[in-house]
């Protein structure tokens, strides 16, 4: 895939990126209300009306209705990745419940995934079985690979896997999961990462040697310098663009205040793809609580050291939580390197009742909402000496000469000048947006947005917002939530640039067909509509493309019938996958692709009864300049609108 240029990437919208995949705990595939405290598997909420604020119920939507079980169950549902692969999303979740790595790929683009299942096996889509209404059976969720159920005395669950990483290798055409685990399941896996493959292309790692240990106790490896061997607990996992493996290393017990071996740290792997053991090195430190060296900018002291004590712990204890990291392909200084975000995932003391632990450090100060940045600006996926730095400071106190800055919270018109709720997870856009799910207090949860605007590289007052947020109205949560007690946020979410995804699409909204691969951003260009419904009267109704280039032209055709049979173009010069949908297309609208490649199309509906019910068929076609064929414009799938009273 050609990657943007930084050029192009700078024309990106002002606006931070509004569209988040959340993994729900206490989940049931059979959705909520179905456990006492159940959520379904995975929410979806996208600013489709482009104002910059998330609304609830309108923009929340349920994005993953099962977590494979066809037959109901618990489900726990901690965290979730994507790549691209052949030109359109690859979704994978962990569910710690189950023990079990979901996938999900958008086969139709409707902006959900689907699993519609025959499951009383008569061959037949009955009431309960297909949840969309749709004629044929959609398969867009399978099991990538069972771990099992953990062995622990009296355990009905796993609990792992807690976390992965996904990075999908381009040259090799294969992408690789990096799932970690922190229990012993029946199945034999011990603690410990893992490199799932699906090397055949059934769509699962199940299969002879598709799986395999990547990092445990049964691989020798030591921490360069120091030969300590690795510790076996790891809490978070993600990838650098490069495709280094990154790995959070927390220990499995804390029972003092000595200091431990090598626990506390993120550690780099290097997959020398199964030839040998991974190379490993101690990629970042700030903690005092093991016998390894700090990063040199924590080690100078000019940043407060992220170690706590338990508050009311029986045998004094200390831990640190600087276990969320984001990466950012693009979001580094211009645009131009990979940005890593580092903060802690710490709960305020006074929330806890009673406290368990806090974000006050041994030096008495608040760490939690310090937000660290690197601008990896050589590219060679380490954090050198002079590359990070405190990019927000949401502590409530100055460090060094950094002064605290503070948010309204949009729910409740509250300034917050410190954290003081749980932070969940936290993720980051190319458009160098970052996003952090936030619990907002009562059951509801929020998602805190920051974007530096003026480009000096620090988060002022002012650069940060609360764009979404979930309260129940009347006492009653929303779907996709439990009723009663609301979402259950788990350890990660995933921010999804805008244009990425499509839909979800509401009522008299339907999508049809496939596009085709674009060289420039390797996605399928697919149709998307904004503004609401087609509702008779809705003058701010749009339809569009996404997964366009920034400035680059797009053509929206109109129809009112479609073809018995998609016509292949091809054959007359398109590009391969391209195809026409409708009978006989007029030319709509010509538009330019914004900052992340969406060509907006007015559609404003009048208020006209007598239009209840007519539809219309819009495809669009995208240029891309990068294409080998004689017409080097990309077509769309098509987008039937029937507009509603």
């Amino acid at each position: 895939m050609t990657r943007l240029s930084s050029a192009i990437l700078l024309l990106a919208a002002t606006a931070a990126a509004q569209d988040h995949v959340f993994t729900m705990g206490f989940a049931s595939a059979a959705g909520p209300g179905a456990l006492t405290n159940g959520n379904h598997p995975s929410a979806r909420v996208k600013d489709n009306d482009l104002d910059g604020a998330i609304l609830v119920p309108a923009e929340l939507h349920t994005f993953l209705s099962t977590c494979y079980h066809t037959t109901g169950g618990a489900c726990f549902m901690t965290d979730v990745r994507a790549v691209v692969t052949d030109g359109e999303y690859e979704f994978f979740f962990t569910d710690s419940e189950q023990g079990r790595v979901v996938r999900g790929v958008d086969a139709n683009h409707n902006g959900l995934l689907d699993r519609l299942e025959d499951s009383n096996g008569n061959g037949l889509l009955d009431v309960g079985e297909d949840v969309n209404g749709n004629s044929v059976l959609d398969t867009e969720v399978s099991e990538f690979f069972f771990f099992g159920i953990r062995t622990t005395a009296g355990a009905v669950n796993l609990l792992a896997p807690d976390t992965l990483g996904v990075y999908r290798d381009n040259t090799t055409g294969q992408t690789r999961v990096y799932a970690a685990i922190d229990n012993p399941s029946n199945l034999g896996y011990a603690r410990g990462i893992y490199k799932l493959v699906d090397l055949n292309g059934d769509g699962d790692a199940k299969d002879v040697g598709e799986n395999s240990v990547f990092v445990n106790s049964t691989i020798a490896l030591t921490t360069p310098g120091l030969g300590t061997p690795l510790p076996n607990f790891w809490q978070q996992v993600r990838i650098l663009p490069g495709g280094k493996v990154i790995g959070y290393a927390s220990g499995t017990t804390y029972i003092a205040t000595t200091a431990r071996t090598n626990e506390n740290a993120w550690y780099g792997f290097t997959d020398n793809g199964g030839a040998s053991a991974a190379t490993v090195e101690l990629w970042f430190n700030c903690s005092q609580l093991n016998v390894l060296p700090q990063h040199p900018d924590f080690a100078s002291g000019a940043f407060p050291v992220w170690d706590i004590d338990y508050i009311n712990a029986t045998v004094p204890t200390r831990r640190t939580f600087a276990r969320w990291l984001a990466v950012s392909e693009f979001g580094g200084t211009a645009g131009a390197v990979p940005a890593y975000y580092i903060a802690s995932s710490y709960t305020w003391s006074t929330i806890q009742a009673p406290p368990t632990f806090g974000d006050i450090n041994v030096n008495g100060q608040h760490v939690s909402g310090l937000i660290y940045k690197v601008n990896d600006l050589n590219n060679n996926q380490s954090i050198d000496a002079g590359e990070l730095s405190l990019w927000c400071n949401l502590s409530g106190a100055a460090v060094g000469t950094m002064a605290p800055v503070s948010f309204q919270n949009a729910q409740s018109g509250v300034t917050i000048n410190t954290l003081n709720d749980r932070t969940w997870s936290i993720d980051a856009t190319k458009d160098g947006a970052f996003h952090f799910v936030y619990a907002n207090g009562g059951g509801a949860d929020a998602v805190v947005t920051m974007k530096d605007g003026n480009l000096n590289d620090v988060i002022d007052t002012g650069e940060i917002t609360m764009t979404y947020y979930t309260s129940a109205p009347g006492g009653t949560f929303p779907p996709p939530f439990n009723p009663t007690l609301g979402p259950y946020f788990s350890t990660g979410h995933l921010s999804l640039s805008d244009g990425a995804m499509p839909g979800p699409f509401g009522t008299g909204l339907a999508v049809l067909g496939d596009g085709c691969v674009q060289p420039t951003t390797g996605m399928k260009s697919v149709m998307d509509a904004w503004g609401g419904s087609p509702q008779q009267g809705n003058t701010n109704f749009k339809v569009g493309s996404i997964r366009g280039i920034a400035g680059f032209p797009s053509i929206m055709t109109l129809d009112g019938a479609l073809q018995p049979v998609p016509i292949p173009l091809s054959a007359v010069g398109f590009p391969n996958g391209c195809s026409l949908y409708g009978f006989n297309p007029q030319i709509f609208g010509f538009a330019f692709g914004d900052g992340v490649g969406r060509a907006f199309f007015g559609a404003g509906i009048p208020a006209n009864p007598g239009l209840i019910g007519q539809t219309a068929i819009f495809q669009g076609a995208v240029l891309d300049i990068a294409s080998p064929a004689a017409i080097q414009w990309h077509t769309t799938n098509a987008l039937l609108v029937t507009i509603q009273p």
